[in-house]
C-alpha cells in the first residue's frame, strides 16, 4: 500500500497536480496514523502544510481537516482541538455548500464532545448527523451513527437507549457479518450492567476471540473496545481480559485515551 501511495506521489509531483498530490499525502499519512507511527505521520503532514491548500477542492480541505482532528485525537490526545478543526471545517462546509462527510464530522464532534462531558453538543451532534444521512442510503453511515449512540448510553448509564441502539446495529447489519466488535463489545456492557454475569463474560470473550478482525483498527476504535470492557469489568464482567488490555493501553502514545484508560485501570484495581 505504501508503496503504491509513493508512486502516486510521485507522479503528481512530476505533473504539478498538487490537489491530487495533497491527496495522496494525507491518505498515507492517515495509515501511518492508523498504524501508530506517528513520526512518519507528521513528516506527510508538514509535507502538506507547505503546499497551499486554501485554493483546492472542498473534498481535498475536508479530508485534511479530518487528518487534523484524528492526529489531534490520537497522537496529540487534545480533544479540544479536535473539536476545534471540526469547527472549520463546519464553517467551511457552509461557506461552500459543499457537505462531503458532513455525517462524519458531526459525528466525530459528538464523539469528541461525550468525553469533554458536553452532553448539549452530543446530542445536537446526533440529532445533526441524522439530518445527513436520513435522505441516503448510506448503510455504513447508519451503523456508526448507531455505534455511536451506543457510546453515549453506555457513558449515561442508559440501558434501555443502549438495548435499542445493539438492536439497531443487528437490525442494520442482519447477516451481512458473523461478527461485529462494535456489537460484541456493547453486548457485554449491556449485560454486565444488568447483572447477566454469564452473558457478559461471553460477549466479551467473543470480543477478544475475534480480535483478528480488529486489532488493525485505528487506536480510537480499540480505545473505544477496550474502554467497554473496562466498563463492563466494573460490573464484575470481563475480568480475565483486564491484564492484556493494561499491557495494550502501556503501548498507547501519550494522551488522552492513554489517559483515560489507564483511569479507569485503576479504578478497576481499587
Amino acid at each position: 500500500m505504501l508503496s503504491y501511495y509513493d508512486q502516486a506521489i510521485s507522479i503528481f509531483e512530476r505533473l504539478g497536480e498538487k490537489s491530487e498530490l495533497v491527496m495522496a499525502l494525507i491518505g498515507k499519512a492517515y495509515y501511518y496514523i492508523l498504524w501508530n507511527q506517528f513520526e512518519e505521520a507528521s513528516a506527510h503532514i508538514e509535507q502538506v502544510e507547505l503546499l497551499d491548500i486554501r485554493n483546492m477542492s472542498s473534498k481535498t480541505h475536508m479530508e485534511y481537516s479530518m487528518l487534523l482532528v484524528m492526529k489531534e485525537m490520537t497522537y496529540d490526545g487534545n480533544l479540544t482541538g479536535a473539536i476545534h478543526h471540526l469547527d472549520s471545517a463546519l464553517r467551511h462546509m457552509h461557506q461552500t455548500r459543499t457537505y462531503y462527510r458532513a455525517d462524519d464530522v458531526y459525528r466525530t464532534i459528538a464523539l469528541c464532545s461525550l468525553y469533554l462531558k458536553d452532553e448539549q453538543r452530543v446530542l445536537e451532534a446526533f440529532a445533526k448527523t441524522r439530518q445527513y444521512i436520513q435522505f441516503t442510503d448510506e448503510h455504513v453511515a447508519r451503523v456508526r451513527l448507531a455505534l455511536s449512540e451506543a457510546l453515549y448510553a453506555i457513558h449515561y448509564r442508559r440501558l434501555e437507549q443502549l438495548e435499542n441502539h445493539i438492536q439497531e446495529m443487528e437490525r442494520l447489519l442482519a447477516d451481512d457479518y458473523t461478527f461485529v466488535a462494535a456489537i460484541e463489545m456493547s453486548k457485554g456492557v449491556y449485560h454486565a450492567m444488568k447483572g447477566n454475569k454469564e452473558y457478559g463474560d461471553a460477549a466479551f470473550d467473543s470480543l477478544w476471540n475475534g480480535m483478528d478482525g480488529w486489532k488493525s483498527h485505528s487506536l480510537i476504535d480499540q480505545a473505544v473496545y477496550f474502554e467497554g470492557v473496562l466498563i463492563g469489568a466494573s460490573y464484575g464482567c470481563g475480568m480475565n481480559l483486564v491484564p492484556s488490555i493494561q499491557e495494550a493501553v502501556e503501548k498507547f502514545p501519550q494522551g488522552f485515551y492513554r489517559t483515560h484508560l489507564t483511569g479507569l485501570l485503576q479504578q478497576i484495581k481499587g
